[in-house]
């Protein structure tokens, strides 16, 4: 079974984060986004198919449904949840319920003993399909998704970590080959903008 363990890593300065995956050997590889991303003709539905409880990151084209848990960052490193199912929104960022800032939400893409994480197949979403988040008010939040990349870990943008200006949505997971020090070459990223917000959405 791959293991492939998220954490995101603060410099020295406090300013430049890094994501990273430790896995098991054996030269398994996760999914990255194809070179031209699929784009979906419509624009994505405001309202979901099905009801978003509170704290919940629902994208219905992925059939991903996951707990969305806040998570600090300690010792220069952002928690990730322990359970390959839930996904971690970072507390430094913009808030689930908030009107600016980018929010950031980072999950396994696979976890020994547990197997593929709720953003394995994150790679495969089509631009302009729907996302959706809920907060802790059960506010839910439409976005659409403008753009899907892989980037080398150490060329993760720095602009995604940020409290302040446009609002929107960024999702990474760990992407590509797997090296023989158990670490993905890749992060695979998501950025989405906001649609419409409405004010509550059923627990």
């Amino acid at each position: 079974m791959v293991l492939a363990v998220l954490a995101i890593a603060l410099a020295t300065t406090g300013a430049a984060l890094l994501i990273y995956g430790p896995s098991a050997r054996g030269g398994a590889s996760a999914p990255l986004p194809p070179a031209r991303p699929v784009v979906d003709a419509k624009q994505p539905a405001i309202t979901p198919p099905r009801p978003v409880p509170s704290n919940t990151l629902s994208i219905p084209s992925l059939d991903i449904t996951a707990p969305l848990v806040v998570e600090p960052v300690v010792d220069r490193s952002l928690q990730i949840p322990g359970d390959v199912h839930a996904v971690g929104v970072w507390d430094g960022g913009g808030q689930l319920d908030g009107t600016s800032g980018t929010v950031l939400l980072a999950g396994h893409v696979n976890y020994a003993g547990q197997g593929e994480g709720s953003l394995w197949s994150l790679a495969d979403i089509h631009i302009n399909a729907p996302i959706y988040t809920s907060g802790p008010s059960g506010q839910l939040t439409t976005w659409k998704v403008d753009q899907v990349i892989a980037v080398p870990k150490d060329q993760l943008p720095q602009s995604i970590f940020t409290a302040t200006g446009q609002r929107r949505l960024v999702i990474v997971t760990c992407g590509g080959t797997l090296l023989s020090d158990g670490h993905y070459v890749d992060n695979v990223i998501v950025l989405a903008t906001p649609v419409v917000q409405s004010v509550s959405s059923s627990t």
